[in-house]
């Protein structure tokens, strides 16, 4: 979708990865794979054979076919302009602003 950012995918796919112990490389394409949808599920049958051979491969063929399907969004906003929601523990805010801090890295160094 326009609204969805392929970095911040990418980003909490390694959270999914990292929370059910995939670190091998080949856990992750196996599993990458099945979490696409519409559109982006078809992509990889478009690519030549063995153009994805290593996880690198596919976040790197992922992020070029998807980098300017994204509309872009300031991340700052969401870093700097938060405010604890009225029902919203302290742990929860901080959650949250953590999470942004790393999106906000992840798209201004990465």
């Amino acid at each position: 979708m326009r609204s969805e950012d392929p970095k911040t995918f990418l980003f909490e796919f390694e959270i999914i990865c990292r929370s059910y112990g995939y670190s091998l490389h080949i856990q992750k394409l196996n599993l990458f794979l099945a979490t696409l949808k519409d559109r982006t599920l078809r992509w990889p049958m478009t690519l030549g054979t063995n153009s994805i051979r290593t996880w690198d491969d596919m976040k790197r063929l992922f992020l070029e076919k998807y980098k300017n399907y994204c509309i872009h969004h300031d991340l700052r906003n969401d870093v700097f302009k938060m405010n604890q929601k009225e029902d919203e523990i302290l742990e929860d805010l901080v959650d949250r602003f953590t999470y942004n801090i790393k999106r906000y890295k992840l798209h201004n160094l990465g």
